[in-house]
Order: structure tokens, then C-alpha cells, then sequence
């Protein structure tokens, strides 16, 4: 459901919340409701596994670069991650947060061992929140499409080898984070349009033999 007013989204999110309750529910999404915060009595449901706080479930459809201005209107905007949430959803496997303007993470998400599907796009984490996202090693989905990150966020994602489907769109990853990109043999899938590898970055993930899904749209390769 659309919300016309930050108001409402909250009122929407304190309801939804209610019912996460009652019924015991492992999954609750908050997506599009236009949170400035995250309501404190997320942190009580601690039983949750999937928790949405990006875009409401018809802007999830979408591609990132089809948003407009108004559709990140209807969007949260959370702009940190409270660490104690990190610390209480502990059984976390799926986390939505794309779209919020997060520009760094809290060093309480190395709690969330239990993550294998990590959305993070249209934040600005930079290379300093790939950093900290090492330490999620059982992650085998992450999306960190538009978030600011180079070679050496690149290195650091590099420490993540359970991953199979890695999107990297629109960063400013070069050559050598390509390389560093290599060494995640387990790959699947690597969206990685939009950045500059150039050719000598291309020639380095040819090492990703298991790929069957690749995009370099956009990396002046030549």
C-alpha cells in the first residue's frame, strides 16, 4: 500500500509490526513507508528471519535505474542502521535495506552471521561499508548496486567466497577490483555494469568459470 504521509507510514508500520507479534510471523516488511527510523519495537521480534525495509514490494520489481524522483519519494529513509537491531534480529537470514541513504553500517552487523541475502542498493556505504560487511560469511546473495564503492571495497568483498550472486552496478570499481572479484569462484551470477575495468579487468574474470549470468554494460572494454 501506497502511504501519503510519513504519519501514516509510521501508524502502517506500528500496526504491521502488532501483527508480526500475534502471529508469531518469521518474516515483516516495512518497505515503502516512508521511516525516517526504525520503529524500537522491531528489536522485540526476535524470532524474525526476513525483515524488509527498502522499497514496498511493487518497487522490489523494479530495476534500480527505472526509479524516479517520486518513486524514491514512497521509499524509506532510514539514513543509519541502528546497531541494536543487528544485535537483537540475530536469526536474520534476509534483510532488505535498499534505497535508505545509509552512508556507513554499524560494526553491529557482524552479529548478523546468519545473513545469506543482504540488500544494500542505492545506499552510499562506500568502501569503508564493504568493509564491514566482511565479516558476513555465510552471504550467498548481496546487492550493493550505486553505493560509491572501488577497488578497495572490492578487495574486501573479496573475503566473502560463499557468495553466488554478487551486484555491483554503478560503483567505481577499476581493474584491479575486478581481480580481487576473481577469486569468487563460486559465482553464479555478477552484475558488475556501469563501473571501469576496462579490457585488463574483463581478461580477470574470465578465472570465473561457474558464471551464468554476467553483465559488463558500460565498463569501456573495448
Amino acid at each position: 500500500m501506497a502511504v501519503a504521509s510519513e504519519a501514516e507510514g509510521w501508524a502502517e508500520a506500528l500496526r504491521r509490526i502488532e501483527a508480526c507479534r500475534v502471529a508469531r510471523a518469521e518474516e515483516l516488511d516495512l518497505g515503502g513507508l516512508r521511516l525516517t527510523r526504525v520503529p524500537d519495537e522491531v528489536c522485540e521480534l526476535v524470532w524474525l528471519r526476513r525483515l524488509y525495509l527498502g522499497a514496498d514490494a511493487e518497487g522490489r520489481k523494479q530495476p534500480y535505474f527505472g526509479y524516479s524522483s517520486e518513486d524514491k519519494k514512497r521509499c524509506n529513509a532510514l539514513g543509519a542502521l541502528p546497531g541494536a537491531l543487528c544485535t537483537a534480529l540475530a536469526q536474520l537470514e534476509q534483510l532488505d535495506l535498499a534505497h535508505n541513504g545509509l552512508r556507513g553500517l554499524p560494526a553491529e552487523l557482524a552479529a548478523l552471521t546468519g545473513l545469506t541475502s543482504l540488500d544494500l542498493g542505492d545506499n552510499a556505504i562506500g568502501d569503508e561499508g564493504a568493509r564491514a560487511l566482511a565479516a558476513l560469511t555465510g552471504l550467498t546473495s548481496l546487492n550493493l548496486a550505486y553505493n560509491r564503492i572501488g577497488d578497495e571495497g572490492a578487495r574486501a568483498l573479496a573475503a566473502l567466497t560463499g557468495l553466488t550472486s554478487l551486484h555491483l552496478a554503478g560503483n567505481a570499481i577499476g581493474a584491479a577490483g575486478a581481480r580481487a572479484l576473481a577469486a569468487l569462484t563460486g559465482l553464479t551470477s555478477l552484475h558488475l555494469a556501469g563501473n571501469a575495468i576496462g579490457a585488463a579487468g574483463a581478461r580477470a574474470l574470465a578465472a570465473l568459470t561457474g558464471l551464468t549470468s554476467l553483465n559488463l554494460a558500460g565498463n569501456a572494454i573495448g
